[in-house]
């Protein structure tokens, strides 16, 4: 009489036989929980079955860095399709992907420095033939997890790093140092071949000012005016995939030192010394003050203007009001005259059409300009303070206002409503003289929000009172 194996309804030497060869191939059995999970090294590849019960293999891998972890199955075995899943040290799932059958799979999750898991199961079909698992921590990508502004990587000045974006919504959070006001420019060098890349950047609040989509395979390089302190750019897979690393390397424009001079209130003091800028093809506008210290006719002259780019020179009055106006052509001379009364008076630069990355040189003539440190100190320091427009604006929740002291005072900052009713004091104290900040996240004295609208905020210093509207969208 044959002797059957209750298990597979075989008789027991083939039983045996089939047991063998599969623990033969198999040998991480039993595995199929994450407390039963077998330890894996990475860089070494594991063999492994899933028979066509509901055998699940469970793998855990000691990362000793967060990064990239690169799952894959070199081939997955003819006949049989397994779904392939990541868990992060908490087990929780962060990928999911099923294979086909005969073929390679591959895929990669970002994860934290510690216990993290692959699990492997049968989606279809079967096949006792083994297949070989192999986790590596991707090479190319040291920055990982920097998928958010609180965990952004840090990147100095002039050092370019690398970085890979996986095609699972992977993006990339760096965060910069600026020591001055400046053109931020972010240069990726080459975009790999196969993807197309979205590089955005963020100011030190956070918010948006510049956006572009990369070509595939090709250089893609932005620049964006952005305040000292801490800023970022960000990278997104836009379309396409590559698991090929890109190089992003920021610098700041070493042409332009004048930044942030967007406006009449940020505007860069110069005399009849020649001064640099560079105009870059999104909305930048070069403001620049100087003194006039008796009426008469003075030139501005922009000698040459960069090739491939044509300006708009704008000469204001004291009042701000438009006095002159002339658009150049590229790569020639303009100049022109204006005669203005005696007090502060300005030039605005503009793109009219073209681009360049090359610096222009503004030069004002006249004898009755004053030299900067005359007037006031070449950081264009007030001789009281400057309460600058709040920014952004329309804002909503937060903005920041911006404000300058020539010396420590005692100072006041006080929201009102339109009716002149106080809604809240958001500084009363002695401040140091230089450059400072404070922000309004359109709450009253009580904590509660206030309705949109129109309100006040005003500066006191020295007897002197500075005031400005903003504007609260709910």
């Amino acid at each position: 009489m044959k002797k059957y194996c209750n298990v597979f309804s075989v008789p027991v030497l083939l039983c045996t036989i089939f047991i063998i060869n599969v623990l033969g191939q198999d040998g991480n059995e039993p595995n199929d929980s994450f407390t039963q999970a077998t330890a894996i090294n990475l860089d070494s590849g594991v063999l492994g079955t899933i028979d066509p019960s509901s055998d699940v293999d469970y793998f855990r891998v000691e990362t000793p860095r967060s990064g990239t972890l690169i799952a894959r199955l070199a081939p997955v075995p003819a006949g049989l399709r397994i779904q392939m899943q990541i868990f992060n040290s908490d087990q929780q799932q962060v990928q999911n992907v099923i294979s086909g059958t005969g073929q390679l799979v591959e895929t990669a999750a970002v994860l934290e420095a510690g216990t993290n898991y692959v699990v492997l199961s049968r989606w279809s079909g079967g096949s006792t033939e083994p297949y070989t698992l192999t986790l590596t921590l991707d090479p190319n990508d040291l920055n990982e997890a920097n998928d958010s502004f609180t965990k952004a990587a840090k990147i100095t000045l002039g050092t370019p790093t690398n970085g890979t974006i996986r095609p699972n919504g992977d993006v990339d959070f760096f965060a910069v140092d600026t020591p001055r006001p400046g053109a931020l420019i972010a240069r990726l060098a080459p975009v790999p071949t196969g993807l197309r890349i979205q590089m955005q950047i963020f100011n030190s609040d956070q918010q948006q000012v510049q956006n572009v989509i990369s070509g595939t395979g090709q250089l893609v390089e932005t620049a964006a005016v952005l305040e000292a302190g801490t800023n970022y750019v960000v990278l997104s897979r836009w379309s396409g995939g590559s698991t090929e690393p890109y190089t992003l390397a920021l610098t700041l424009d070493p042409n332009e030192f004048n930044e942030v001079n967007d406006s009449f209130t940020q505007a860069y003091l110069i005399g009849t010394s020649p001064t640099q800028g560079t105009i870059r093809p999104t909305e930048d506008v070069d403001y620049f003050k100087f003194e006039v210290t008796q009426q008469g006719a003075i030139t501005a002259l922009i000698d040459p203007v960069p090739a491939g780019l044509r300006i708009q020179m704008t000469i204001f009055n004291s009042d701000q009001e438009q006095v002159q106006n002339v658009v150049s052509g590229t790569g020639q001379r303009v100049e022109t005259s204006v005669t203005l009364g005696a007090g502060t008076n300005y030039v605005a630069l503009s793109r009219w059409n073209g681009s360049s990355k090359e610096p222009y040189t503004l030069t004002l003539q006249g004898n009755n300009i004053g030299t900067p440190t005359s007037v006031e100190s070449s950081s264009s320091a007030p001789k009281t303070f400057r309460l600058a427009q709040n920014y952004p604006n329309p804002f909503n929740p937060t903005t920041t206002i911006s404000f300058h002291l020539a010396s420590p005072n005692n100072i006041t900052i006080t929201i009102y409503d339109m009716l002149g009713r106080i809604v809240r004091t958001l500084i009363n104290r002695k401040e140091s003289a230089g450059s400072h900040q404070v922000q309004w996240d359109g709450a009253n004295k009580d904590g509660h929000r206030v309705a949109s609208g129109v309100y006040v905020y005003r500066l006191e210093a020295n007897g002197l009172v500075k005031s400005r509207k903003m504007l609260l969208l709910q």
